[in-house]
């Protein structure tokens, strides 16, 4: 799938729960757009080749399947925190080490506000 902003604004749009919908802003729907665009589309390709989305706590063992979003949300944050904010991982998610720490605790709100589950079981 060709990486386009029509493309991730529809995976977004896609991917929120209608009990989500009301509360995502514009600035989460930016956020989203600007630091997850390419791991949002890397798993929405693994969707499309018929490959369940999952993520897991490496601590409690648990796994849920969950939705491309979810997981690119997922991976921002245990990638951050496992790289201890490293050169190559603030290039995936274009952050830099001033913003880098406020990102992450957007990335694990956004998760909490979209999948409470989720995050509970994965994140928390």
């Amino acid at each position: 799938m060709e990486q386009t902003i029509d493309n991730v604004n529809t995976l977004i749009a896609a991917y929120i729960p209608d009990n989500a919908a009301s509360k995502i802003t514009d600035a989460d729907r930016k956020f989203i757009h600007a630091h997850l665009s390419g791991t949002l589309i890397e798993h929405e390709n693994l969707r499309l080749n018929g490959i369940p989305i999952t993520v897991c706590n490496l601590f409690t063992g648990a796994v849920i399947e969950t939705t491309p979003l979810i997981a690119a949300l997922v991976r921002m944050v245990t990638d951050i925190s496992y790289s201890e904010f490293g050169p190559n991982t603030l290039t995936r998610y274009g952050l830099t080490p001033g913003n880098a720490l406020k990102k992450f605790d957007r990335a694990r709100y956004l998760t909490q506000k979209l999948d409470s589950n989720v995050y509970m079981q994965i994140l928390d």
